[in-house]
């Protein structure tokens, strides 16, 4: 409802502060400039917070951000207008007669309240749409994939759409429906838009269609004329529009391209092996030795000293971690030949960017940036990996030139979801997105949605493990992570500090190790390589979700109590900025024993 009787105001005050907008040489010619608008805003208790949109005539920047207030809830703003001007000063809320919901301030305080009073908020086409989502949003074109913090972004060459020409967006359908409902809505729009007039066809053009009765959730993204979103947002089926706008992927730094010390064969003295059976108390538990630090963390209580040599750091984990479970890593492609995956690598959804929807040829899941590679390397490799035994099933959606979607990112998780319900894998299978977009309230809703069940899946637990983001905020305003029943992953370094890169805060739910990890390559079939990022740290809990689920028989809808249960607890160094201060561990017997007094072989 706040979102109904705020972004009116918003638009309203903006467009009373019409300025020459300056120069911006990043926007192509034809494009409107734009400058920036700071609006505050205070949202009655139990109404929500976070970010609002709207679009006028032509389309531009505006971003904001909301005060916390007596636990009102805090987020961004977003908006957009003929122009916005930069707000220069506060305004309490005694002083001002603006409705409770917002304080708006810009050069002229009196003349936005008297513009406010004088005319009513504009009665906008659909209350429905918005550009961003309910907390937290910034810029809508800024995106990760769990890069370091040093790594520049890619270009997404996002341009800004005009009302008046057809744009790109995402049309979320409301909940409870069935497959049919979709087609029918689809069906309605399509007739009445595209066959009106010559002038009018392919008003309504649909690129993606989310058909997700097994988990509650229905829409499709497309390009649509300005009065066909109208009509859309006035639908009753329709729930809320976002934009859809470009998504690169922002590669996590590559440290080097392989480590010889712990390069399987490599030197015979620094060899990585396995033993097995060294105990009774679970016949099951095996020690990898000369392990690199990231599965020693994994699988111990401390941090290994600086003077205890490699030869000595141990990986205990049980033989039968990931066996029959599958880690869909919904990423840049995976090299599916490596060596170090053997036949456990699978060809499953390579997305396309148009009507052709997705691809099960294993050459379109070639992995140009090895970004997926690593991950998929860091969850199931036979040497680097947490669950050796686990299947992977690419699902490849980031383009040879890290290009893709948010209505692309969408498919591909919609992909996964519905092949985990119709494969059985419920309780077998992960989710891992080491990707990230600016917070999306779309995808954020299909995760929820995924866990919570749907008519094919009523009992839910199709679990979501996402990258915290290398911003080094306290925020997590990205997506998937902001999702409510997505696990979020923060990143720590070798001496279990919180890495400089890694986003932290409430939203975080565990840390596992991230920088200098080393994993597969996508060069070739044997060759390694050495990333940083939470992009890193996301797949060490995907590997311990599905050792969750294979040794200990967990259900997806309990392993998030799981990994709380088990976590080495208190022992991470730096300021946790309201994250929990916990770091994956795979509760394992001999999780306690500190070398050099492990068992000596």
């Amino acid at each position: 409802m706040w979102r109904k009787e705020v972004a009116p105001v918003c638009e309203q005050i903006c467009k009373r502060q019409v300025r020459e907008l300056p120069p911006d040489s990043r926007l192509q010619p034809g494009i409107p400039k734009h400058i920036d608008c700071v609006l505050w805003a205070v949202v009655p208790k139990g109404e929500g917070c976070g970010h609002i949109a709207q679009r006028s005539h032509v389309s531009i920047k505006q971003v904001g951000k909301l005060n916390t207030f007596n636990g009102y809830g805090c987020g961004n703003l977003y908006a957009d207008a003929y122009a916005c001007v930069k707000a220069k000063s506060h305004v309490d809320q005694a002083q001002s007669s603006l409705p409770p919901l917002l304080w708006a301030v810009g050069d002229s305080v009196k003349d936005d309240v008297q513009a406010f009073q004088t005319h009513p908020p504009l009665n906008l086409a659909s209350q429905k749409l918005v550009t961003g989502h309910d907390e937290h949003q910034q810029t809508p074109s800024s995106t990760s994939s769990g890069a370091g913090a040093q790594q520049e972004q890619q270009s997404s060459g996002q341009q800004t759409q005009s009302n008046h020409g057809p744009g790109a967006y995402i049309i979320v359908l409301n909940p409870g429906l069935q497959d049919h409902h979709l087609l029918s809505h689809m069906n309605e729009m399509r007739q009445k838009h595209n066959s009106d007039n010559q002038s009018s066809a392919m008003a309504f053009n649909v690129t993606h269609s989310y058909f997700g009765e097994g988990y509650n959730f229905h829409g499709y993204a497309g390009i649509f004329h300005h009065h066909v979103l109208q009509d859309i947002g006035q639908h009753p089926l329709v729930h809320f529009i976002e934009e859809d706008v470009p998504v690169p992927l922002i590669l996590a730094p590559l440290i080097a391209q392989e480590e010889p010390l712990v390069a399987a064969g490599k030197r015979r003295t620094k060899r990585t092996f396995e033993a097995k059976g060294l105990t009774r108390r679970n016949e099951a538990l095996t020690v990898q030795n000369n392990v690199p630090w990231n599965l020693y963390a994994i699988s111990h209580r401390l941090p290994v000293p600086w003077m205890v040599p490699g030869v000595l750091k141990k990986y205990y984990y049980d033989s039968r971690a990931g066996q029959d479970t599958f880690a869909y890593v919904i990423d840049s492609g995976v090299r599916l030949t490596h060596k170090q995956l053997g036949s456990r690598a699978k060809a499953g959804c390579a997305i396309t960017h148009d009507s052709r929807g997705c691809s099960t040829n294993p050459r379109d899941h070639f992995d140009s940036n090895g970004h997926g590679t690593h991950v998929a390397g860091i969850i199931a490799s036979k040497t680097y990996g947490v669950a050796k035994m686990a299947k992977i099933v690419s699902v490849k959606v980031f383009a040879p030139d890290g290009a893709a979607y948010r209505s692309d990112i969408l498919k591909a998780f919609d992909w996964a979801v519905n092949d985990i319900i119709k494969q059985g894998r419920v309780d077998k299978a992960v989710i891992n997105m080491s990707g990230q977009t600016e917070r999306f309230d779309a995808l954020n809703t299909a995760v929820d949605r995924a866990y919570d069940g749907g008519t094919k899946n009523p009992m839910g637990g199709i679990v979501t493990v996402a990258a915290a983001g290398n911003d080094a905020k306290s925020d997590c305003d990205k997506s998937p992570a902001s999702a409510n029943r997505a696990i979020t992953v923060g990143s720590i370094d070798k001496d279990w500090s919180i890495s400089a890169f890694s986003n932290c805060g409430p939203n975080v739910d565990i840390f596992a190790p991230g920088g200098h990890i080393v994993s597969l390559s996508h060069n070739s079939d044997s060759d390694l390589a050495i990333r940083s990022g939470t992009s890193m740290a996301t797949p060490h809990v995907a590997g311990l979700v599905l050792t969750a689920m294979s040794v200990y028989g967990k259900k997806g809808i309990h392993v998030k109590d799981w990994l709380r249960q088990v976590a080495t607890k208190d022992q991470i160094k730096g300021d946790l900025r309201g994250s929990p201060n916990l770091l994956a561990n795979n509760g394992n017997p001999k999780r306690n024993d500190f070398p050099p007094t492990d068992d000596c072989y």
